[in-house]
């Protein structure tokens, strides 16, 4: 069987870096050429692989983030990530997605993430995120940079923190966070989510590849379910791409 789910889910997002282990200052001091050939070097192969993952182009929303995180060994790192939003989607599709953009993206990625939002009280919870919402950011870079939170990202369009972690692990640093927040004045909103978090790492996206190259049936049951007006012929130039990047990939 697939190791993908073909059940649907009412909001998905996919978080992708394209550039791996570059600092976000490191990137601005590029020439602008070179930003804009990678960014839409990338945000391109995140639309070709939508519409081979059978993913409505339409409804994807497109974030780019400034994103910390702390790697294995213990360094932090700033950088660009982007959130790919996706609402009532296949599942599956959304993981698959975020599987080959780690390969495929823009440079080699040693993970990404795909993050489902549940109802309260859904078992399948494995994670908590939080959102704080800011009415200006004067000064909260400093108490977030202070705050001991090792992985968040931060939404310049929305001028929200969107904070992820394991349930109950951070929200003592979440919440001392948030009533510093407030004591400046920035504060505006605050929203807990339970989520499904998922890691796509080497080892788990060579063993989905594989299950996809073993159940070619099922995989192209999972990229058409409710995709309308494709021809067959269409349908099976599209698969027959996904299956080189898959080989590819393997």
């Amino acid at each position: 069987m697939l190791n993908l789910s073909f059940d649907d889910a009412f909001e998905m997002c996919a978080l992708v870096a394209p550039l791996r282990n570059v600092n976000v200052g490191d990137f601005i001091e590029k020439p602008i050429e070179d930003q804009h050939r990678i960014r839409n070097a990338f945000f391109s192969n995140a639309l070709e692989f939508m519409e081979l993952c059978g993913l409505h182009i339409d409804t994807g929303v497109m974030n780019v983030n400034v994103g910390a995180y702390t790697d294995g060994s213990g360094a932090r790192l700033v950088e660009l990530s982007n959130a790919f939003f996706f609402s009532d989607v296949c599942r599956g599709k959304v993981d698959l997605f975020a599987a080959l953009m780690a390969d495929f993206g823009y440079e080699h990625q040693e993970a990404t993430v795909s993050v489902e939002h549940l109802h309260y009280g859904d078992p399948a919870c494995n994670a908590i995120e939080y959102r704080i919402y800011l009415n200006h950011t004067k000064g909260v870079d400093v108490l977030v940079k202070n705050s001991g939170i090792g992985n968040l990202s931060f939404n310049d369009r929305k001028q929200s923190f969107h904070i992820l972690a394991d349930k109950d692990a951070a929200q003592d640093k979440v919440l001392s966070l948030l009533r510093k927040i407030k004591e400046i004045g920035a504060y505006r909103d605050y929203v807990e989510m339970p989520v499904r978090c998922r890691y796509f790492d080497i080892l788990l996206r060579r063993k989905i590849y594989a299950s996809c190259l073993e159940n070619r049936d099922d995989l192209f049951a999972l990229v058409n379910k409710g995709i309308e007006g494709a021809s067959q012929k269409g349908r099976e130039a599209n698969f027959n791409r996904l299956l080189s990047y898959i080989r590819t990939a393997v």
